[in-house]
């Protein structure tokens, strides 16, 4: 897998490990009014999860041709496989019913090891399989959601514009383009839509397991680029299980005022 995926999920990790004593430093003191409990209005969260990817569409990203004639748009069988997938998230509650989202990631799929390669490249010449590719999505998407309240439960429905670094590797190399000579990366404009649903637990009412299901449109066909393959959107689906942190930011800044 590239070496950025590694590096993303330590630093998301160590996020996530000294988010709760940090924010902890900025709560009110003992005596003071505590939270009634995480998800009202005026509270922020830092949270991320974990889970898997599939590419739905399209292409050269998902499917296989199936040799019966140059530059035709002819498709065999699937071969994208099912991979891992992350995501962090900064949220901010507006409203009872409103909040937005800020969320980077990191997704990514790999091939079936007969399936067939758009074209050679010039790294392995003489390898005309898919087996060693990745396609790797880094996204980050900002969204207004819409939420549901239950007595210890918060689901939420969401949807905003995102923009996604996408690229392809053989073998940890960057594809290189066989007629344009240019490496197969690029940002991208897209679109992300999530629905997920909190658990508050009751020893730690600030704490909330969370599961949800997200899906991105990457709109990544740029033909004059990429003439080989390899050109065309991308739309792909995540499941995910995470934690969230909720606080409230205005403790934080008065806590910091009082300490000057």
């Amino acid at each position: 897998m590239t070496k950025l995926a590694p590096r993303v999920s330590i630093a998301l990790v160590a996020l996530l490990t000294l988010a709760s004593p940090c924010f902890a430093a900025g709560a009110p003191a003992a005596g003071a009014s505590a939270p009634t409990g995480g998800g009202q209005p005026g509270q922020a969260s830092l949270g991320g999860g974990g889970g898997i990817s599939y590419f739905l569409a399209d292409g050269d990203y998902t499917m296989s041709r199936d040799g019966r004639g140059k530059g035709r748009d002819l498709w065999g069988s699937r071969d994208a496989g099912v991979r891992f997938a992350f995501a962090a998230n900064l949220r901010y509650i507006m409203s009872r019913s409103w909040r937005w989202q800020v969320s980077p990631g990191f997704l990514w799929t790999g091939y079936k090891d007969l399936a067939r390669a758009p074209f050679r490249t010039a790294y392995f010449p003489n390898d005309s399989l898919k087996g060693t590719w990745l396609t790797l999505v880094a996204p980050v998407n900002f969204q207004v959601q819409l939420l549901q309240r239950g007595k210890t439960w918060l689901i939420h429905e969401g949807a905003g514009p995102g923009l996604y670094r996408v690229w392809v590797e053989q073998d940890r190399h960057v594809v290189k383009d066989p007629i344009s000579r240019r490496l197969h990366r690029g940002f991208y404009p897209g679109a992300t839509a999530e629905i997920g649903a909190e658990r508050f637990l009751k020893a730690l009412p600030l704490v909330s397991l969370e599961w949800s299901v997200a899906s991105h449109i990457i709109f990544a066909e740029r033909t004059e680029q990429f003439p080989s393959g390899l050109s065309s959107n991308l739309w792909t689906v995540e499941a995910r299980f995470g934690a969230n942190y909720h606080f409230d930011p205005r403790a934080i800044r008065k806590s910091g005022t009082a300490k000057k």
